[in-house]
């Protein structure tokens, strides 16, 4: 059950109108999962600085069980994903970060439940 949050300054138009669903074969591709479980969130217009500066940037938050457990999975996924958001935005890689966090299928609620 991957979870993908995008944090930007950019606005929402600045976006290509398919991104979300775009991102969600993309997302399901690169870390090997059904794209049924996957759950994209988009957050726009928020403000933001690195280094002191505001000029436009985006954070991800990828959250996956199983899939982003190791150094060794994340500097792939790192790659894949950077180079995934410069394609749809163009901004420089200097200006792109991204979270990973490995779940444990007891930390996801789905249906009114978790799974143990």
């Amino acid at each position: 059950m991957p979870i993908i949050t995008v944090e930007t300054n950019l606005s929402y138009t600045q976006f290509p109108e398919n991104f979300g669903p775009e991102l969600s074969k993309f997302t399901s591709e690169t870390l090997d999962k059904p794209e049924e479980r996957i759950t994209i969130s988009l957050v726009t217009d928020r403000r933001m600085w690195r280094n002191g500066s505001d000029l436009p940037m985006i954070q991800i938050h990828v959250s996956a069980i199983g899939a982003v457990s190791t150094g060794q999975q994340n500097s792939i996924h790192a790659k894949k994903f950077t180079e995934f958001i410069m394609e749809k935005t163009s901004l420089p890689i200097e200006r792109i970060f991204l979270v990973f966090t490995p779940l444990e299928s007891w930390q996801i609620g789905k249906n009114g439940t978790v799974a143990f």
